[in-house]
């Protein structure tokens, strides 16, 4: 992934998690990074599948 990006999206959840007290921060982390795991997670399946079909 593009460095670019990455700082892009970081900046972009400082900007708006800004004013979020610890607690609601450390959740809203916690959620962010369960949602990123299971897009990786389909991602890497998705490739799997598309693998399978291409050696039938």
């Amino acid at each position: 992934m593009s460095s670019t990006v990455m700082k892009d999206v970081q900046r972009a959840i400082r900007e708006r998690t800004v004013e979020m007290e610890s607690e609601e921060y450390a959740a809203f982390m916690q959620e962010l990074a369960e949602w990123a795991q299971t897009q990786a997670d389909m991602a890497e399946y998705a490739d799997d599948i598309y693998q399978h079909f291409d050696n039938d």
